[in-house]
């Protein structure tokens, strides 16, 4: 069900991996909005129960939890995002060419 920035994608992995379900964000036509607004707050909810109440989503999240326990957890995930980062950043300082001649 999310909606912005990187929220689809990761609506995406998280119903490819079986650990929830993506409700698409409706773009309803200009007067049409409250009807939208109202059948997405509908499909929202039923999606919650249906995971909620679904021992394959829960199942699934277990199994997710373990694979990110044994890379190293949120601390190794850090770790590697922190380490592309500096690398990038030094990728990028010596590529960029100097300012005004200098």
């Amino acid at each position: 069900c999310p909606g912005q920035g990187d929220q689809v994608v990761n609506a995406r992995k998280a119903q490819a991996l079986g650990v929830g379900l993506e409700v698409p964000r409706p773009f309803p036509e200009v007067g049409e909005e409250e009807q939208a607004r109202n059948k997405y707050r509908s499909d929202v909810t039923a999606a919650l129960k249906a995971v909620i109440a679904s021992e394959a989503f829960s199942s699934k999240a277990s199994e997710c939890a373990e694979r990110l326990r044994l890379c190293g957890g949120v601390v190794r995930a850090a770790e590697v995002m922190l380490e592309a980062a500096d690398r990038r950043k030094q990728n990028v300082e010596v590529k960029l060419p100097a300012v005004g001649g200098a």
